[in-house]
């Protein structure tokens, strides 16, 4: 009798494009409130599971490169327990202003990619929201020397 599974499982949204992921991200923009600038993150399985999302709200701008390493290894550690292979991360920056990529948003985007690439984790297309949109920043639009691909 106390052995019964729920009637309704929690339902993980799948996500396997960036497409998904982008959809994902503008269906859940009203929770977030679009005048707190932060970092929002979720991680997706290998069979395409997402998380939930979770925030970051000391990240708020472009990493330097003392804190390359250490964002890094808090993901990896932390959050992924040693296991990131199983994993990759999806990033949201939300910030006030207009819904147009800026210098400190590619900025921001190359210097997260970057923390993943040294921590060898799987980054999926980063997005930018601002305004009531949500834009992706690709890796091909980053400056080659901040990302290093």
């Amino acid at each position: 009798m106390f052995n019964r599974r729920p009637r309704h499982p929690i339902r993980r949204p799948q996500i396997r494009t960036q497409i998904e992921l982008q959809r994902h991200w503008q269906r859940a923009l009203p929770d977030f409130g679009g005048d707190q600038r932060g970092l929002r993150f979720m991680f997706i399985s290998i069979r395409d599971t997402a998380s939930k999302v979770g925030f970051f709200s000391d990240v708020t701008g472009p990493l330097d490169a003392t804190q390359y390493d250490g964002f890094g290894r808090v993901i990896v550690e932390y959050f992924l327990e040693g296991e990131p292979r199983l994993w990759r991360i999806a990033f949201l920056l939300t910030r006030p202003g207009p819904a147009v990529q800026t210098p400190d948003d590619i900025a921001w985007a190359a210097s997260l990619y970057d923390a993943c690439r040294r921590a060898g984790v799987a980054c999926e297309i980063i997005h930018v929201a601002a305004g009531d949109k949500v834009i992706p920043l690709p890796p091909d639009d980053m400056p080659d020397l901040a990302v290093g691909f």
